[in-house]
């Protein structure tokens, strides 16, 4: 998950909990689709957020 932050948006920090998982199943033009989600409390490093700053992102595929 640090990866993530480090190579998404360039944020470095620590995971400071137990990482869960729940998949979400659901309908989309008919299709039965998943998701897998992994989630986890992350505290970030001091000035993570104020030294470049606002984080933008896109989801892929909308």
């Amino acid at each position: 998950m640090i990866r993530e932050f480090d190579e998404e948006l360039g944020l470095q920090g620590d995971v400071v909990g137990d990482p869960l998982s729940f998949e979400n199943i659901y309908q989309h033009q008919g299709v039965t689709r998943n998701e897998v989600a992994f989630v986890a409390e992350i505290r970030l490093l001091d000035g993570a957020l104020t030294a470049g700053g606002p984080i933008i992102f896109y989801e892929d595929n909308g």
